[in-house]
């Protein structure tokens, strides 16, 4: 029994180093555990998680599971949604669609597709923007930075063409 375990891990550690989903370094969702591989031995893999924890997965088990590789993401989403006063007027609410849009591609980190800035609806708080776009980096702290950047961008065109940000409140039963 014990040496269908070990060659159960050995069969593991092969499919891991031939078809290579994950490498030494990188940052991945293992079946719900999210976190930095630190190195793939013969039996199993070590990954230390965001909490400083380490685990240490059995590589069978690893080969058999999906694997979410986020160290091999080209760019990194960017999408906020945002509620507006209902006293913003029509006027208002496309000036501030339009001037998101231009900040946005204003932006040189800012891929140029896909990007929106769209009218949701009517919401139970107010009016609903959704902003979708793609920041060009695979750096987590240059995407915060630029994510930062954006909205503060987006919070002064809404204050600059007189409307205000709602909260959305839980609603009771």
């Amino acid at each position: 029994m014990a040496s269908k375990q070990s060659i159960e891990n050995l069969i593991g550690t092969i499919t891991l180093y031939s078809a290579a989903p994950i490498k030494v370094g990188n940052i991945g969702n293992f079946g719900g555990v999210r976190g930095t591989v630190e190195e793939i031995g013969l039996r199993c893999t070590r990954i230390r998680t965001l909490d400083r924890s380490v685990i240490h997965m059995p590589n069978a088990k690893l080969a058999e599971m999906e694997i979410e590789n986020i160290s091999e993401r080209e760019k990194i989403r960017f999408k906020t949604e945002i509620r507006l006063d209902y006293s913003t007027d029509a006027k208002q609410l496309q000036a501030i669609i339009n001037d998101i849009k231009a900040l946005l591609k204003q932006h040189e980190k800012v891929d140029e597709s896909p990007m929106r800035v769209t009218f949701k609806g009517f919401g139970n708080a107010g009016l609903e923007l959704n902003v979708l776009a793609y920041v060009g980096t695979t750096s987590l702290p240059v995407y915060q930075e630029v994510a930062e950047e954006l909205q503060l961008g987006i919070m002064a065109i809404v204050a600059e063409h007189g409307s205000k940000m709602v909260p959305v409140w839980p609603v009771s039963a």
